[in-house]
């Protein structure tokens, strides 16, 4: 049955069961392409609750558990999801399979085939602990639940990497189309490095089209904070007028030759819509109270995309910083909230930490802010929606996030940020 998980990835359900015999068996089919790279995860076992981790393996994926010598290949219990108790479950049976003939022919191994299955039924059962439960899948269409979302998983390490071309000839593939996809891996490597530097000044391609109205909103803000503090505000704090094109800025000219911020500097960009060349438009200007901040705005003229964005500027400040607000009615909602990719934010009342990097920086309200962070957690949690106690804990946390975000229930958000890189309007 072609089906697809949410949040996860589409795949092929097959099940098998014999009316004569009995036997029974299900195999997972991925339907989608391999993942860019290969993902290994190492999963620290050391209590019971990290038996019940969903794990799905790959046709291409291998299990270890160095403690127990235990290596499940590739070709055993393929295209499979089940918990890592499950896993030692199937490992037993199938080794006990053939047990009863084995002891007639060849005693001597039989006898040893007995002694590890006890020794797996213990690391099963959980009488040896701790251990280490690893899965390593060149194709990168494994996964392994986090029992703990939405917080991070401080008991499993992911890891990636590039595929080799023995990998890519274990995968299927001819000799010349492993090497050829073995050396297009690297040059993608390559190619990400350069966009991770393009995108200090505008990361494009990894953002969500804007409409016009969604744009000129953004812009609105910053327009807004740079005008406040009255009209000689627009030269002396703001140095961009937003009411004005981006060629109509003559009152740059009142700045000193050279000065960067008389600057709105244009580059070209692939649009992430239909990959043509669109234009980036980048300038600096100035919350009061805050400090420079850096502007810039993406439009496709062939098919329309934009996105903006906003970043700090003006460098580390000599203290950090740290906000925080109590989010008491629903106006507080709307407050305009400037979360850099170095700050940290924390939901008091849900005992929830986000470290710095997670969202990236972003120019947002509070409502905005909330949203952005549940779309997140459910992106990143393929296995949050099912009826395990784990996953009714999740739909209860991202419940009580929908009941801040929409004002149903007050809560107190906090901002820390080491660059002092963070700001929160106040309209005092």
């Amino acid at each position: 049955m072609y089906t697809k998980i949410p949040f996860f990835r589409q795949v092929l359900v097959s099940a098998f069961s014999c009316d004569h015999c009995g036997a029974k068996n299900s195999e997972v089919q991925f339907a989608g392409k391999l993942e860019d790279y290969g993902v290994r995860y190492e999963v620290n076992v050391i209590n019971g609750v990290a038996f019940d981790r969903t794990v799905v393996k790959s046709d291409y994926a291998t299990i270890k558990v160095p403690e127990a010598g235990l290596e499940i290949p590739p070709e055993t219990q393929k295209g499979s999801i089940k918990t890592i108790e499950g896993y030692f479950l199937a490992t037993i049976e199938g080794l006990q399979a053939m047990q009863e003939e084995r002891r007639k022919f060849d005693p001597i191994t039989a006898g040893k085939i007995d002694e590890y299955c006890e020794t797996l039924r213990q690391y099963k059962d959980g009488e040896k602990m701790p251990f280490t439960f690893i899965v390593e899948d060149p194709s990168g269409n494994s996964f392994v639940q986090n029992p703990s979302a939405p917080t991070a998983d401080q008991y499993c390490k992911r890891s990636q990497w590039i595929r080799s071309a023995e990998e890519y000839k274990a995968m299927g593939y001819s000799v010349d189309e492993a090497t050829m996809q073995a050396d297009n891996d690297k040059l993608r490597l390559q190619e990400k490095a350069v966009e991770e530097i393009k995108g200090m000044f505008g990361d494009v391609k990894n953002k969500v089209s804007q409409s016009k109205e969604e744009q000129d909103a953004l812009l609105a803000k910053a327009k807004a904070s740079a005008v406040k503090t009255g009209s000689k505000a627009v030269a002396t704090a703001g140095f961009v007028d937003f009411s004005k094109s981006v060629e109509d800025q003559g009152h740059l000219n009142d700045l000193e030759e050279g000065d960067v911020r008389a600057e709105v500097m244009s580059f070209p960009t692939p649009c992430y819509g239909c990959q043509l060349t669109g234009t980036v438009q980048m300038c600096t200007s100035s919350i009061p109270f805050f400090k420079e901040i850096i502007i810039m705005a993406f439009v496709c003229e062939h098919c329309g995309y934009r996105n903006s964005e906003i970043k700090e500027g003006g460098g580390i400040g000599e203290k950090a910083r740290k906000i925080t607000f109590s989010v008491e009615e629903p106006a507080d909602l709307n407050r305009d909230v400037f979360k850099s990719n170095t700050a940290k934010f924390t939901i008091k009342e849900l005992g929830f930490d986000m470290a710095p990097g997670s969202l990236g920086s972003m120019y947002t309200t509070v409502e905005g802010l909330l949203a952005k962070l549940i779309d997140e957690l459910e992106a990143n949690n393929p296995f949050g929606r099912g009826d395990s106690k784990q996953d009714e804990k999740f739909m209860g946390f991202i419940g009580e996030l929908k009941a801040m975000r929409e004002g149903k229930k007050p809560f107190t958000l906090i901002l820390d940020d080491a660059a002092d890189n963070c700001f929160i309007y106040n309209p005092l």
